[in-house]
C-alpha cells in the first residue's frame, strides 16, 4: 500500500516485469485486495483517495497493461490470470480485448497463394477475425438449411414416423449431431476456411448427455512459434419446444460459454418444426410458441441486440418443417 500510495502516478517501476510476472503479480494483488472491496464499492457516495485506493489504481493499471500489450505473452497471461481467478467473469472480458489488441498488432498481410485461392473458388472465405469466423458460421447454417429441402429432403432425418402415420421431431441432441457432421464435411472437409484449421467438436464440461453445444476453432499458427491463435465459437442448440427457449440465449449461451471460455463468437441455433404434421400426443408440441418461423427469428433478433457487446451473437432459425 505504501509503494502504491508513493508511486500513484508512475508505473514505471513495474514496466520492466515480463507479461508472466505482471499476470501473477495481478492475482495476488485482486487475491489480496479484491475489486469488490475498493473504497468506491463500499456505500457509494464520496471516499477517502489513500493508499487502499491507490493499490485499486495501481492493480487496474497492471491489467489495463497487459490487455494494450498486444502480444501473444500477454494474451496467454490473461488466460492464466482466469484460470486462477474464476470467479472474476468480467475478466473473460479483459481476454477478449488483450485477444482483438494481439491481433491487430501481429496481423500478418495476406501471402500470394492467399489471395490466388480465394479468387479460384467461389465459397472459400478468409477468417481473420472473429466476425469474419461468425460470418462464416451463418452461410454454412445457411447451407445446412438449404440442404435440408434438397434432393432426397434431407430433413426426413430429423423427423421419427410414428405409428399413427404422424411425426414427432428428433430430440435436440440429434439435431445438434445432425448440425455437426454437416458442418465437418462443410467447413472441415469442404475447405471453406482457406488461411485456418478448423476445428468441430463439444463444448468442454458439459453435463452428461448433453451434447447440443458445438464448439468451433478456428486455428492459426503464429508467426514465431509452433502455439496457436485461435478463434473460437459456440453454437447452442435448441429445439422450439425447450422451456428455456427465450431465456438461455444469455443464461446459457452467453454467461455458462462464452464468459466462461472467454469465445468472442456465439450462435443460437433454434430448430423450428412446424405443428402440422405433429403428433398432438407429443408434449413438446404444446410448449412451443405459437409462432412464425419470421416472428421467432425477429425475438431473438432482439435478444441479441440487448447482449454486451464484447461479444458477437446471431440467432439462427432454422426451417424444419416436414415435409
Amino acid at each position: 500500500m505504501k509503494i502504491a500510495h508513493e508511486y500513484r502516478h508512475d508505473n514505471s517501476f513495474y514496466s520492466s516485469l515480463t507479461e508472466t510476472q505482471l499476470g501473477d503479480f495481478y492475482i495476488w494483488l485482486e487475491q489480496t485486495f479484491p475489486v469488490r472491496q475498493d473504497p468506491h464499492r463500499q456505500g457509494g457516495g464520496a471516499f477517502f483517495a489513500g493508499p487502499r485506493a491507490s493499490v485499486a489504481r495501481l492493480r487496474d493499471g497492471i491489467l489495463s497493461q497487459l490487455v494494450n500489450k498486444g502480444t501473444l505473452a500477454a494474451v496467454e497471461a490473461l488466460q492464466n490470470i482466469l484460470n486462477q481467478l474464476p470467479d472474476r467473469d468480467w475478466l473473460a472480458y479483459q481476454l477478449l480485448d488483450a485477444e482483438q489488441a494481439m491481433r491487430r498488432k501481429t496481423w500478418p498481410p495476406l501471402l500470394p497463394s492467399e489471395i490466388i485461392r480465394v479468387t479460384e473458388t467461389t465459397r472459400g472465405v478468409l477468417v481473420q477475425s472473429a466476425a469474419h469466423l461468425a460470418d462464416a458460421l451463418l452461410q454454412a447454417l445457411r447451407r445446412y438449411e438449404r440442404e435440408l429441402h434438397g434432393e432426397q429432403t434431407p430433413i426426413r432425418d430429423l423427423w421419427d414416423r410414428q405409428a399413427n402415420r404422424t411425426f414427432r421431431p428428433v430430440d435436440e441432441n440429434a439435431l445438434s449431431d445432425h448440425v455437426q457432421r454437416f458442418l465437418k464435411r462443410d467447413l472441415v472437409d469442404g475447405g471453406i476456411i482457406l488461411n485456418r484449421e478448423v476445428e468441430i467438436g463439444r463444448v468442454p464440461g458439459a453435463g452428461a448427455g448433453t451434447r447440443t453445444d458445438i464448439k468451433v476453432d478456428a486455428l492459426q499458427t503464429s508467426e514465431h512459434s509452433d502455439t496457436f491463435n485461435t478463434i473460437t465459437a459456440v453454437i447452442e442448440t435448441k429445439g422450439c419446444w425447450n422451456r428455456e427457449l427465450r431465456t438461455a440465449m444469455k443464461t446459457q449461451l452467453v454467461d455458462g460459454y462464452l464468459v466462461k471460455l472467454a469465445a468472442p463468437v456465439g450462435i443460437y441455433l433454434v430448430g423450428w418444426f412446424d405443428k402440422l404434421k405433429w403428433d398432438t400426443a407429443d408434449y413438446p408440441r404444446n410448449d412451443t410458441p405459437d409462432w412464425s418461423i419470421e416472428q421467432a427469428q425477429r425475438q431473438f433478433d432482439e435478444q441479441t441486440a440487448a447482449l454486451p457487446k464484447a461479444f458477437i451473437v446471431n440467432a439462427v432459425v432454422l426451417d424444419c418443417h416436414a415435409a
